[in-house]
């Protein structure tokens, strides 16, 4: 369906590229790669106006197989386990009617099940961190589609609360990690938002 081999062949709409919110910017103490994505005030909405729910969902494969590729290329130097992904998802201010709308929900609906099928134990850990109320709401909704593995990685923290950080710098140095979230790095440019390594709304 998504002729995964000539991904990297394909010119993903500028949307995508641009204001899809995501950066690998490091690997955790055992050589996995370490994803930020910076989801809040995503405007899922606005971005489903600009681009089909296929290509939003392909362009989803191709991060996951480029993030697949490199955890493989670190895994020649650090071992098999180098091969799962540490993702950081900072969800302030989540919008649940933009995820109410139908094409919204479709599409999230449609990508948990398809990362279920074609990525099994792919995750190593998902911090989920300044989750609103209604985040809850959603994830609820969602969770029904994950498999106990997946549900065993993912760590949910609500909205100002930093008991995240403990469990997450044990394997992540914070000298790796956006200083905006609680880490101590800033890029080349002195931003602490490291927006040359993380795409940002």
């Amino acid at each position: 369906m998504w002729n995964v081999d000539n991904l990297e062949k394909w010119d993903a709409p500028r949307a995508l590229r641009e204001y899809l919110p995501y950066g690998l910017i490091g690997y955790d103490n055992e050589g996995s790669p370490v994803i930020v994505c910076p989801f809040y005030n995503f405007d899922i909405w606005g971005m489903l106006h600009c681009v089909t729910r296929f290509d939003f969902q392909r362009y989803l494969v191709l991060l996951l197989e480029r993030f697949m590729q490199a955890g493989y290329e670190q895994s020649k130097t650090h071992g098999p386990q180098a091969r799962q992904l540490v993702v950081f998802f900072d969800m302030a201010n989540f919008n649940l009617k933009q995820y109410a709308w139908r094409p919204a929900a479709e599409c999230v609906l449609s990508t948990v099940k398809q990362y279920e099928s074609n990525y099994p134990e792919l995750l190593k850990m998902c911090y989920i961190v300044n989750a609103p109320k209604l985040f809850s709401v959603a994830f609820n909704f969602v969770k029904r589609f994950l498999d106990e593995y997946t549900m065993s990685k993912i760590k949910i923290y609500k909205n100002g609360s930093d008991k995240w950080k403990e469990p997450l710098f044990s394997h992540v140095d914070p000298n790796i990690f956006p200083k905006c979230f609680g880490g101590k790095y800033v890029d080349e440019n002195g931003d602490p938002e490291c927006k040359s390594k993380v795409s940002r709304i």
